[in-house]
């Protein structure tokens, strides 16, 4: 029925992460369309879309690293490990994953672009947002402000950078989630 959804649909959570990143991903852009398009909006808007951007970007770095995961026995990092916020943490681990899968090669030239695009977005959220808090909430567990008096942000282009980067670690989680279906059939075909 129309307006229905099912969650979990795979029965397997941590498969599902690329997934939950691209609906985060895909709301972070709507709202995004939607300020584009109005005559005016609240400051205030920004809040959510950052939130969403940068929670899209930390599940799919939790994607390629479960992926890997799953199919190596000698894990990147274990359960604790990825019980974290910590987009620098949680972007080391998963150029490790790619680059033990061959998805990245630090000596080409390409990779080396957008990595360093990636890593400047990275860099740029965990400063901005080393927990995962400033946007969710106006103060921290301290009741300090989260955020800096008359912080400033051009969301447009926030969100040209963000969708570039979204849209690479899409394409890498789909990378990850390929190697790992070949290498699960040459098991099964052995």
């Amino acid at each position: 029925m129309h307006g229905n959804a099912t969650l979990n649909f795979r029965n397997n959570p941590k498969s599902e992460c690329s997934a939950y990143a691209d609906s985060y991903y895909d709301a972070a852009k709507c709202l995004v369309d939607k300020v584009r398009h109005s005559n005016g909006y609240r400051d205030t808007v920004i809040c959510p879309i950052i939130f969403l951007y940068r929670h899209s970007v930390e599940l799919y770095l939790k994607h390629i690293i479960l992926t890997y995961n799953r199919f190596n026995s000698k894990n990147i990092k274990q359960k604790e490990d990825l019980i974290t916020h910590d987009l620098k943490k949680l972007f080391s681990y998963a150029k490790e994953s790619l680059i033990k899968l061959d998805l990245w090669d630090e000596k080409n030239l390409e990779d080396n672009y957008y990595g360093d695009k990636l890593i400047e977005l990275v860099d740029y959220l965990s400063i901005l947002d080393a927990s995962s808090f400033t946007f969710r909430y106006p103060f921290n567990t301290k009741d300090k402000a989260t955020l800096k008096p008359h912080f400033k942000l051009n969301l447009f282009e926030f969100s040209d950078t963000a969708n570039y980067i979204c849209d690479l670690l899409g394409g890498a989680c789909m990378g990850v989630d390929h190697v790992l279906d070949c290498f699960c059939d040459s098991v099964m075909f052995r």
